[in-house]
């Protein structure tokens, strides 16, 4: 099934095309900016897909990162920071429940932060702001009681980097909670169509690949922040994963002249979207890929 997807793929966009596209900050931004009509189909104020406790998704599943990440809210915590916000529905859901913390929202410039922003407005203890994860001097050390991440670690090659910021901005015993995708097979003992599949599926979400679960637990561990648990969520992704492949299959129905159009007309970086629909929830169920909840404490 792989070979036929990316064979689907090759015949469309040029598998080169798409494993070449750039996943610099800038580029990032330019995607999710391009992308908000799209994304916009996932569910209004979130680009994070849903967790289902049945196998029919539900637009109420796309709280279930923040519900938790809401586990690690304690009630001495005061100030939260969201890395990688969107638009802002994570803490648009755990500020009303919690007014006593302050909920700070980051992500880069030029992207879909204007909804956030919007969001945050209407509520006394949600601020977004512009910036970078690489660099959170904007922040004091020492600050923040909880910090997380949703699907937005996976978008940096320079992981090491924003852990040590991570670190220096975290209060002693401070948690660190990730959500997002990952490698599960040994990458090494992969035939060359599950390295392309996965580098696609990577590709078509701006992301310059997924990182082997067991090496970010490892990488984390060495940055002063211990593991303290680690939760596989892919059975509960699968609906919301449904949900995209059967927008790309409609899309390859379409006749061949129509697809050319799309592809013709609209960014890469849009119509790269279509990889990562077609190919994630086969790398999920195969046991290559996961979903999981990684938590950390300082």
């Amino acid at each position: 099934m792989l070979d036929d997807k990316i064979s689907d793929l090759e015949k469309t966009f040029g598998i080169k095309n798409i494993l070449s596209s750039p996943t610099d900050p800038k580029s990032i931004a330019r995607y999710y900016r391009l992308n908000k009509l799209p994304l916009s189909f996932i569910g209004q104020n979130f680009v994070h897909l849903g967790l289902s406790e049945t196998s029919t998704f539900y637009p109420d599943d796309l709280l279930g990162q923040a519900r938790l990440v809401e586990k690690y809210i304690n009630n001495s915590a005061n100030e939260v920071l969201e890395l990688g916000a969107g638009r802002g529905g994570n803490i648009s859901y755990l500020a009303p429940r919690h007014p006593h913390i302050n909920f700070t929202g980051l992500d880069l410039p030029n992207g879909q932060l204007d909804y956030a922003k919007k969001q945050s407005k209407k509520m006394d203890n949600f601020i977004a702001t512009e910036g970078d994860y690489h660099n959170l001097d904007i922040f004091p050390d020492n600050y923040f009681d909880l910090v997380f991440m949703v699907e937005s670690l996976c978008h940096t090659r320079r992981k090491e980097m924003v852990y040590k910021q991570i670190v220096k901005k975290l209060k002693t015993n401070g948690n660190l909670i990730i959500i997002d995708f990952f490698i599960k097979k040994n990458y090494e003992k992969m035939s060359k169509t599950e390295k392309n599949a996965i580098g696609l599926a990577a590709k078509g979400m701006a992301t310059e690949n997924f990182d082997y679960v067991k090496d970010i637990k490892n990488n984390l561990n060495k940055s002063n922040l211990t593991v303290i648990k680690s939760i596989d969520l892919s059975e509960k992704i699968i609906p919301s994963l449904t949900r995209v492949e059967h927008a790309a299959k409609r899309f390859f129905k379409l006749p061949k002249i129509i697809r050319n159009l799309i592809v013709k007309v609209f960014p890469n970086q849009f119509s790269f979207n279509i990889a990562t629909g077609h190919l994630l929830k086969n790398l999920i169920e195969k046991d290559l890929c996961s979903y999981q909840l990684i938590a950390c404490k300082k």
